[in-house]
């Protein structure tokens, strides 16, 4: 649209720059910020979280949230066609949507002021032409079959599964393991559509996450060990995270004899679910099994080729004792 009303220009400019306004909301907004800016013109769907809650057997001192999640990506096209080159067709198309679109809001701008056609307007218009091939194929971004979902992230999910049936079962027994920190164990939905299950979970549980202190150890996207990691940042990098948690899972990991790297997600990189419990100031952080470099292959998450297979049960072993770990170190009153 902005690039059809630059090449017709005079009375379709205002028609461009409020097309302008809206890319740059729904981009920026949306996307870059996981903001709820459209939400209210978005179809509606159920989705479900489901958690569970062990208690200690002392008065409960601390909380400690395992969270991950269940819902599965649509295929993202990208992802299949010149996967190499993801994150580059990402920023090509940002770029000539918004430093092109900016100087036809600029032009806009200027024809409403009453001033005559700027000098670059057919520069401009040749720009837009070209760059309309970077931005075209973002209409075919996302395909409608849905992937497996295995490593991102139905792995976390059955994670969760296993270390509640580890706890749950000396409780059972009589014997609490924790003295006192509640485990609240969380599978979230609607992860892919924005941390919107997550969102969901913190807005109706807010109260209950502040009123004592609350750790947030969130898993996602688990393949190979030689990647395993956690995030100092989330949003894209906009949002910090638990610098103190991440050192502690890190020196827990070392005392196991894995490496855990301590990394900022990369811009591009989008968000998880620990994103949601930092913006109301809790203590999160998320680990990880997928490499963050911007140039890489052989990714098969979002693809139809995430299934058992590719993820490497040394890995899952790895991030079941690092969080194992952290449970009984929290409930010893060790770490931050």
């Amino acid at each position: 649209i902005i690039t059809l009303c630059a090449f017709m220009g005079g009375a379709l400019l205002p028609v461009a720059m409020l097309a302008y306004v809206v890319c740059a909301l729904s981009a920026v907004g949306g996307f870059v910020f996981y903001k709820k800016i459209f939400d209210p013109f978005y179809k509606k769907a159920r989705g479900w979280n489901v958690s569970g809650v062990i208690q200690p057997g002392g008065r409960v001192k601390r909380q400690v949230v395992i969270a991950g999640h269940h819902d599965s990506a649509n295929v993202f096209n990208f992802m299949v066609h010149f996967q190499k080159w993801y994150s580059i067709r990402i920023m090509a198309g940002l770029v000539c949507v918004f430093i092109p679109g900016f100087l036809v809001f600029a032009w806009g701008a200027l024809y409403l002021a009453g001033f005559p056609d700027p000098v670059f307007v057919t520069a401009l218009r040749a720009v837009l032409a070209g760059g309309l091939a970077a931005v075209l194929p973002f209409y075919f971004f996302v395909n409608r079959a849905a992937v497996p979902g295995a490593g991102d992230n139905l792995i976390a999910t059955a994670i969760l599964c296993r270390l509640a049936e580890v706890f749950g079962a000396a409780k059972k027994k009589g014997r609490p393991p924790l003295k006192s920190t509640r485990l609240v164990f969380l599978s979230t939905d609607a992860e892919e559509e924005g941390l919107r299950g997550a969102r969901a979970y913190v807005e109706r549980h807010r109260e209950e996450l502040l009123s004592v202190p609350t750790r947030v150890l969130n898993i996602d996207s688990l393949y190979t060990l030689k990647d395993l990691r956690c995030l100092t940042s989330e949003i894209n990098g906009f949002l910090k995270t638990s610098q103190s948690v991440a050192a502690d899972c890190r020196r827990i990991a070392a005392g196991l004899g894995y490496d855990l790297a301590a990394v900022p997600i990369a811009f591009g990189g989008g968000g998880t679910d620990a994103a949601e419990f930092a913006r109301i100031g809790i203590q999160a952080t998320c680990i990880l099994g997928l490499s963050t470099h911007y140039i890489r292959e052989g990714m098969v998450y979002h693809t139809m080729n995430d299934t058992v297979n590719r993820i490497e049960p040394e890995l899952v072993e790895a991030v079941l004792k690092i969080v194992y770990h952290y449970i009984l170190e929290q409930d010893a009153g060790k770490g931050s």
